[in-house]
């Protein structure tokens, strides 16, 4: 479980996050929603451990951040960020390597190569292996990145997986794609997902549970058939938002009703 009690932080004078409190239960795919410049990121990186400088408290099953020492961090969450750049002529097989770099000391070749395969099996790129990750497409980087940080917790069971719009290069297939893969992992291995989003529809499909964010505070945070209604995401992101639901399947959608008339 992470509990988050008044998260605050403030970087060069401006207050950037604002006295956020809130749980995340373990096992749970967790949509982080919210419109431009509310802090999305930056509250991801305070969960994460990457940014310090807040204040308040993070604790990762039971432990504040600031006692975890960065090996056992490591073992216990892998982080998606938005921005990874590798400037280098690295094979894809090389940069995916980079998410075993402290793990494959103990482990056999031939783990080591299933591994490899089947992280890159699971966001469709085996065929991407032997390219290099500078010449891919951006929706091809993304999927390759992903896969590093999957092969860091691949095999392992009840860990915490964090992604910062991992979707944001995808087409559509591959998005589905994606978000089916990381919730297939909360069934299967117990893993706890948290996952910066902007296509709410997509949210109200995968996740468990949704945070929303405003102007660098906390809206609102509970159940996503709650929180995803036009009655919340309205007044959040400022504008004027329909359900539509399918008579057919009972599943519905959030639509913005201008473009319908």
């Amino acid at each position: 479980m992470i509990e988050i009690d008044r998260l605050s932080l403030e970087l060069k004078g401006h207050s950037i996050l604002k006295n956020i409190s809130a749980g995340i239960d373990k096992g749970s795919f967790t949509a982080i929603l919210g419109p431009n410049g509310a802090g999305k990121s930056t509250f991801m990186k305070c969960l994460t451990g990457s940014e310090k400088g807040f204040t308040g408290t993070v604790r990762l099953d039971g432990k504040k951040l600031s006692d975890y020492g960065l090996k056992e961090m490591a073992s216990k969450r892998a982080v998606l960020s938005q921005r990874f750049q590798v400037e280098f002529p690295f094979t894809v097989e090389e940069v995916i390597t980079m998410g075993r770099y402290d793990k494959d000391l103990g482990t056999t070749v031939k783990r080591q190569e299933q591994i490899l395969e089947e992280v890159l099996a699971s966001v469709d790129a085996i065929h991407l292996r032997n390219r290099i990750f500078p010449s891919l497409s951006g929706g091809e980087q993304q999927r390759v990145q992903l896969a590093r940080v999957l092969a860091q917790i691949w095999g392992e069971e009840e860990r915490y997986l964090f992604l910062d719009e991992p979707t944001s290069a995808l087409d559509l297939k591959h998005q589905v794609a994606v978000l089916k893969l990381v919730r297939q992992l909360c069934y299967d291995k117990g893993y706890t997902i948290i996952a910066v989003l902007h296509d709410l529809n997509l949210a109200k499909a995968v996740s468990d549970h949704v945070i929303l964010l405003k102007n660098g505070g906390l809206y609102a945070s509970g159940s996503t058939n709650s929180l995803l209604s036009p009655r919340y995401i309205n007044t959040t992101y400022g504008i004027e938002l329909e359900e539509l639901k399918d008579p057919e399947t009972g599943v519905s959608y959030l639509f913005h009703k201008d473009f319908y008339t």
